[in-house]
């Protein structure tokens, strides 16, 4: 179920590229969905995205939710000194 969640994302990021707030939200989601895969490296590429797009939206609470998600990345990679 997750790998076909992750097969979902990708396409819909790339077709939706010119409405932003749908981009980051799709970003994030990617990036939770390549946490609970276990591959870490490209969550946090992901989800670093996913920040800077929430940034330059200037919304502060989906920054903050990709934050926390970029967090647990680190938590279950076992990188408690992040």
């Amino acid at each position: 179920m997750i790998r076909r969640g992750r097969r979902l994302t990708h396409p819909v990021i790339a077709s939706l590229a010119d409405d932003d707030r749908v981009q980051a939200n799709a970003l994030t989601l990617q990036g939770e969905i390549q946490q609970m895969e276990g591959d870490y490296g490209a969550a946090r590429k992901t989800l670093e995205a996913a920040i800077a797009a929430w940034a330059d939206l200037g919304d502060v609470h989906g920054e903050a939710e990709a934050v926390r998600a970029r967090g647990r990345v680190e938590m279950f990679a076992g990188n408690t000194a992040a």
